[in-house]
């Protein structure tokens, strides 16, 4: 597998292991997320749509107790606030630096 290669789900997975262990709400800009990931998110990423709570992507971050928000952020942010008190499941992931 290429560094460079985009690899959807394993990008998915990421966040969703990411989000899963924080217990307070995030605010990510698409880059952080692009790092976490390790590939980059697709173009559509800055329609409002994509990070809709009914979008076909919304399911990584609900799995993981959040929804998302892009109220009072910048254009390339993206908030997700912790709607469930218990974490999903307890994985060591970091937004790479």
């Amino acid at each position: 597998m290429d560094d460079d290669e985009f690899h959807p789900r394993m990008q998915w997975a990421l966040l969703t292991a990411f989000l899963a262990e924080q217990s307070d709400d995030q605010l990510l800009t698409f880059c952080d997320i692009e790092r976490l990931g390790r590939g980059a998110l697709p173009s559509s990423k800055q329609y409002p749509a994509f990070w809709s709570n009914s979008s076909q992507y919304a399911k990584h971050w609900v799995r993981a107790g959040f929804k998302a928000s892009r109220a009072r952020c910048l254009p390339d942010q993206v908030r997700f606030l912790r709607t469930s008190g218990s974490r999903s499941a307890p994985v060591a992931a970091r937004v790479p630096q």
